[in-house]
């Protein structure tokens, strides 16, 4: 008992209870035990905090020497297992020496498994989804997935968390209610299977007293927030303790405050939450956040809160407004794939840093709208508020950084011309020192979300990136006028 409670995974709210009892910004800690994985020592990760996108159960572009660079949440991975579901067994995966997390050759610190790929929304991959099984994209094509089948992949993997298998459908308009109803109810009872099939066994588990892996309930419901909300009913119902009064109003009772601290463990067959079929097509801004909230209302608020396939920066501060705790970085992995560089502040002290300030932004933004302007049509940039074009002729002779006063390993030692030349020789070294950066620049937005949030300036703190956001798109479109 002494050996499975050292190796329990946890999460904490961080702060005063009534902001961490009610929707809203948050910080937390998800404490990962030391003791297994070759570690002494238990890891901590702040939260909001994003996971890194991998292939396999790696990033795709860093090896570990590179990863070593980024900064230590850099290892704090998302799996999608599907990408393991080819034609080998998950024995090739469990019968790997050392077993389970061991084949992962990046050693995470904190690996999220799930069915859902976060750039290709490959589940529902045909219409016949049943009451038995769910059909996802593999890379040997369109895969009928049973929760058993899931859970021999989930035990094989041994992640340190992992998400239900869920009927996640797209979640645009038009939909046929009944159909999505159903989805929520396949859910909801896939969620009893897995955690019935996730008790301590040795039959599962692979070793007598090997505590099970800790379970986020997948939320669903489409576009239709009637549907969200009872999907996340549902979910929140199979909590130990769960009083299903607290969130009728969308709003726990001034007695549960002091629940808001309490540590979320793996006694509780469910760990925690993670709103599923986002960015399927959904309208982004007021009506994603919608969604989001009408899931969060129904939600225990001492559990985290996870979403996958939402990656933009002003989408992920919309999601941290509306309590969400974990993301994914994918949209720093889709910008390498572009051939792009992130650039953007983190925050406005970046700004002041670069020497800009609110007033100097709109007269650097012309200034280099002259510039463009100045250069042959065919050597625009195609630069936007976000990234850098690095495919762009107009870098080939430039010897700055990719972003000045970068402190990522491609602007120490490299250059955007550099960088411009192995695109065009289609050299993948390209897609390593661009991930570097991307990664490193990321990790750093999110930590200033979490800084802003402890000063309790979230606030301004979106205020800036959506205003910066809405000046760059309007000087683009007066460019094109």
């Amino acid at each position: 008992a002494c050996f499975a409670a050292m190796r329990e995974l946890t999460w904490t709210v961080v702060g005063d209870a009534p902001r961490a009892s009610t929707a809203g910004p948050r910080l937390g800690v998800l404490s990962v035990p030391g003791g297994v994985d070759g570690r002494d020592e238990p890891v901590r990760i702040a939260t909001p905090a994003c996971l890194t996108y991998t292939r396999r159960g790696e990033p795709a572009h860093l090896t570990p020497d590179v990863l070593a660079t980024l900064p230590p949440e850099a290892r704090a991975f998302q799996v999608c297992l599907t990408h393991f579901m080819d034609h080998l067994p998950p024995t090739h995966v469990s019968n790997c020496p050392g077993g389970g997390r061991a084949y992962f050759g990046s050693a995470p610190t904190f690996a999220l498994a799930t069915a859902r790929d976060a750039i290709t929304f490959d589940q529902h991959a045909k219409p016949s989804n049943d009451a038995s099984a769910t059909y996802v994209g593999t890379p040997v094509g369109a895969k009928k997935v049973s929760v058993e089948e899931y859970m021999r992949w989930v035990f094989a993997t041994r992640p340190h968390a992992f998400v239900q298998l869920a009927d996640e459908q797209h979640s645009v308009e038009g939909v046929n209610a009944k159909k999505t109803r159903a989805a929520v109810e396949r859910t909801a009872n896939w969620l009893d299977a897995c955690a019935a099939m996730n008790e301590t066994d040795e039959k599962n588990a692979g070793t007598p007293g090997t505590p099970p892996v800790a379970m986020f309930a997948s939320v669903q419901g489409g576009c239709d927030v009637e549907a969200r909300r009872l999907s996340a009913k549902a979910a929140a119902s199979r909590c130990l303790g769960f009083d299903a009064s607290r969130n009728a109003l969308g709003e726990p009772p001034a007695s549960n405050e002091t629940n808001a601290k309490k540590k979320t463990s793996r006694r509780d067959s469910v760990f925690g939450f993670s709103i599923g079929g986002l960015g399927t097509g959904e309208a982004p801004g007021a009506a994603r956040a919608k969604l989001v909230a009408a899931c969060v209302a129904e939600l225990p608020r001492e559990k985290p809160v996870h979403v996958a396939g939402v990656g933009a920066p002003l989408d992920l501060i919309a999601m941290i407004e509306n309590g969400v705790d974990l993301m994914d970085n994918a949209f720093a992995h889709v910008m390498t794939l572009a051939g792009r560089a992130l650039r953007f502040p983190v925050d406005a002290k970046d700004v002041e840093e670069k020497g800009e300030d609110a007033k100097t932004r709109t007269g650097a933004s012309k200034k280099r709208r002259r510039d463009a302007a100045d250069d042959d049509e065919s050597l625009f940039s195609g630069s936007d508020a976000f990234s850098l074009n690095l495919w762009s002729l107009k870098y080939r002779t430039d010897t700055r950084p990719l972003l000045e006063n970068c402190a990522c390993h491609t602007c120490a030692h490299h250059t955007r011309a550099y960088v411009h030349h192995l695109l065009q020789c289609r050299e993948m070294t390209a897609s390593v020192l661009l991930d570097a950066h991307n990664q490193f620049h990321f990790l750093r937005f999110f930590a200033a979300a979490r800084e802003a949030i402890a000063n309790d300036a979230f606030a301004a703190f979106a205020a800036f990136h959506r205003n910066r956001a809405k000046e760059e798109t309007e000087a683009g479109e007066s460019d094109e006028r």
